[in-house]
């Protein structure tokens, strides 16, 4: 049988395939979810852009996370970023899902962005963004995050062994640090 309804998969994309019978699936993306991908999941869409005032031509590796308020990493995603000319126009598109259907609306929930450079491994920061309206199903948010030259501000708190203390870049708060 053969659908000609290019809705067939609400908002995916419509496969067939055979493996003794011919079968359609649809792939969705990750913004929907079922066997037609007419769920749609619980998200935080980030629009992310990076602006690096330390030196010019460097890659940097970037790790965003959705964290509860119990320190579980709910999701996780990993941009590069290497400035050019044109990265003035450049923004980062990033879905980040709920591990759990529905979402645990008791909880709290932020955004941890941990910046790095590639080649050298130096740290270049950190920055947390708490979710506002954790009662909406899709969060919308637009950052932007500035690279500074300067080093990060290192905290008192002790951090046992090998470890240190650093505040985030967006908080002056001394309780808000990792």
């Amino acid at each position: 049988m053969i659908y000609n309804n290019s809705f067939y998969c609400h908002r995916g994309l419509s496969i067939w395939f055979y493996d003794g019978q011919e079968k359609r699936r649809c792939l969705c993306p990750p913004s929907y979810y079922g066997h037609l991908c007419q769920y749609q999941n619980q998200r935080v869409s980030l629009t992310l852009k990076i602006e690096n005032d330390a030196e010019w031509r460097k890659v940097l590796n970037a790790v965003i996370m959705l964290v509860n308020d119990q320190g579980t990493v709910e999701s996780h995603d990993q941009i590069l970023y290497a400035q050019t000319s044109y990265c003035y126009f450049i923004n980062f598109n990033i879905y980040l899902l709920y591990r759990s259907r529905p979402k645990d609306t008791t909880k709290n929930y932020s955004i941890q962005i941990h910046v790095h450079d590639k080649q050298s491994l130096e740290y270049r920061g950190s920055w947390l963004f708490p979710l506002a309206y954790t009662f909406l199903p899709v969060h919308r948010m637009a950052l932007k995050i500035t690279i500074s030259p300067n080093r990060p501000v290192r905290c008192s708190f002790a951090c046992n062994y090998n470890g240190e203390c650093v505040k985030y870049m967006n908080r002056n708060n001394g309780n808000l640090s990792f």
